[in-house]
């Protein structure tokens, strides 16, 4: 779940898709995963060991969208992202995701339009 928001996120956002890698430590009956994550360039480690592969790249998933969303928002397309992510994290269920991120498709053809009325406005 986190690993798909995560990735509808970044390409809503025109970011490079987010990137995992993992490690494995210990025997294979009692293996422990723990997972990075490249998102836009910012390198994530997820804060704890997981049982599984799958569930270590959730896990930083996961504090990404976390760390994202408590980030200070200093630039209007950020704090919108800051608002979709604190929207997805704090809904609890996945039923407004589509309205959230229709929002946030929104916000972003409000801003290439007012940047290119400028342009137009400047040329």
């Amino acid at each position: 779940m986190y690993k798909n928001l995560l990735q509808e996120l970044a390409q809503r956002s025109c970011f490079n898709l987010p990137s995992y890698t993992c490690i494995r430590e210990g025997p294979d009956h009692v293996s422990r995963f723990k997972a990075t994550a490249n998102f836009n360039g910012e390198i994530f480690e997820s804060p704890s060991y997981s049982s599984t592969l799958r569930q270590a790249e959730q896990s930083v998933a996961e504090f990404v969208l976390g760390s994202l969303s408590h980030r200070d928002p200093s630039h209007s397309f950020v704090a919108r992202f800051w608002y979709v992510l604190s929207e997805l994290l704090a809904g609890g269920g996945t039923s407004h995701i589509g309205n959230v991120l229709s929002d946030f498709d929104a916000g972003i053809e409000e801003e290439r339009g007012a940047g290119e009325e400028e342009r137009e406005r400047d040329g």
